[in-house]
C-alpha cells in the first residue's frame, strides 16, 4: 500500500532575479523558488479539485497555515532516505516516465523530463523511507478487524432517540435536566419523564420519541451527541437553535449481512485496509515527530517572497531519548507490537 506521490513541482519552471537557501533540513537544503513553486503547484490542485467552491477555501487556507510544515516533513523523510541509503533503481524511474508519457503526456510539455526524473526520485524515497520504517512492520489481527468491525456497526446502525426539550435559560434547563437525570438513575423510564418536563409540545402524544434515525440526518449537535449512546442511554445536556435537550436511545437497529464474529473474506480485506492505514497514519506521525525533534532546522529570511517566515514553524516537544529514530525506535515499537499479537494468536 504504497502511495502515489503524481504532484509534480515546477522547481525549475521560473528563475527569479533574486534566490536564495530558504529552508535547511539537516543535510537537505530548498531555495525560496522551489519553495514558492511547490506552494503554487499545491494551489493548482486544490482549484482544480472537483471540491465544492467552500472545500476549495477550506483547502487552500490549511494549505496557506501549513506550508512550512509541508515543506519541512518532505524535507526529513529525504534525509532520512539518504541517511538510509534508499534509492530507486534507474529501471524503476524509466518505467514510471513510461507510464506518464503514456497517460499524462501534457507533463512533459510543462515539466520537462528532467525535471520529472528528479521528482519521481524524490517521490520514490519518500516512499521507500514509509515503506521501509512504517508499513513492512504493521501487523492486523483478528481482534483489531472485530474491534474495527463493531465500530462500523454502530457507525451504519439506525437509533430510535426520544427526547425531553427545555426552553428558556440554561440555568433553568441545567436545572431541570438534574431533576431528570436524578429520576432517570432511580429506575423512572425516559418516557414518563419526557410527559412529565419536556417542552416539546408533542410529548405528550409520542411519550419524545422522534423515531429512527442514520447518521446524518439529524441537526449536526443532535447527531453528534446521540451517536455516542448505546441503548438505554440518556445524554448530557445539549443546546441547539431550538433550545436544550436530553436524548434517549430507546433502542437500535443493526445491518444484518454484518456479523462481527464471522466476517466474509471480502470484509476482512476491507477493513484490515482501513485498520492498515488508520495504523500507518498514526506511526508515520509519530515517526515525523520523532525525526523532527532530532532534526537540524534554519528558515532563512524570506525577504519579499510571501513565504512564510521562522515564526510559523509549529513547535515540536524535544525527543524524551533523543535521535530514538536514527536507531530503529519506531521499527523495534512496530516490531514489539507484532510479537504482542503473536502471541496472543498462539495462545487462542
Amino acid at each position: 500500500m504504497i502511495p502515489a506521490f503524481w504532484g509534480f513541482s515546477t522547481a525549475h519552471s521560473e528563475i527569479f532575479r533574486i534566490d536564495g537557501i530558504y529552508l535547511v533540513v539537516n543535510n537537505q537544503m530548498l531555495t525560496r523558488s522551489e519553495a514558492l513553486d511547490t506552494s503554487k503547484t499545491l494551489k493548482s490542485r486544490i482549484e482544480q479539485s472537483p471540491l465544492s467552491a467552500e472545500e476549495k477555501t477550506i483547502k487552500l487556507e490549511e494549505l496557506k497555515n501549513g506550508l512550512l510544515k509541508s515543506l519541512v516533513q518532505e524535507l526529513l523523510l529525504l534525509d532520512r532516505a539518504d541517511a538510509l541509503g534508499l534509492e530507486p533503481k534507474e529501471k524503476e524511474i524509466e518505467d514510471r516516465l513510461d507510464q506518464i508519457a503514456e497517460k499524462q503526456p501534457e507533463l512533459f510539455n510543462s515539466f520537462g523530463e528532467e525535471e520529472l526524473q528528479e521528482q519521481l526520485i524524490r517521490d520514490f524515497k519518500k516512499q521507500r523511507v514509509i515503506a521501509h520504517e512504517i508499513e513492512s512492520r504493521i501487523r492486523t489481527d483478528e481482534e483489531q478487524l472485530r474491534e474495527h468491525c463493531l465500530t462500523e456497526l454502530k457507525r451504519l446502525r439506525k437509533i430510535g432517540l426520544s427526547q425531553i426539550l427545555f426552553r428558556g435559560t440554561e440555568q433553568e434547563a441545567k436545572r431541570k435536566a438534574m431533576e431528570v437525570k436524578k429520576a432517570f438513575e432511580s429506575g423512572t423510564d425516559f418516557e414518563s419523564l419526557a410527559i412529565k418536563f419536556s417542552e416539546d409540545p408533542s410529548a405528550a402524544k409520542n411519550n419524545g420519541r422522534l423515531g429512527f434515525f442514520s447518521q446524518g440526518e439529524l441537526l449536526q449537535v443532535i447527531n453528534d451527541k446521540a451517536f455516542q449512546l448505546n441503548p438505554g442511554e440518556m445524554s448530557s445536556l445539549v443546546a441547539s437553535e431550538f433550545g436544550f435537550h436530553l436524548l434517549h436511545v430507546f433502542d437500535e437497529e443493526i445491518p444484518g449481512d454484518i456479523n462481527c464474529d464471522k466476517l466474509s473474506l471480502s470484509q476482512k480485506n476491507q477493513y484490515a485496509d482501513v485498520v492498515y492505514g488508520k495504523e500507518r497514519d498514526l506511526l508515520l506521525q509519530d515517526y515525523v515527530q520523532e525525526l523532527w525533534a532530532c532534526a537540524r532546522i534554519e528558515v532563512k529570511d524570506p525577504f519579499d517572497s510571501g513565504l512564510p517566515s521562522a515564526e510559523s514553524l509549529p513547535k515540536v516537544e524535544d525527543s524524551k531519548n533523543p535521535c530514538r529514530v536514527r536507531l530503529g525506535a519506531i521499527r523495534e515499537r512496530a516490531m514489539e507490537k507484532a510479537a504482542s499479537q503473536s502471541k496472543k494468536q498462539s495462545s487462542r
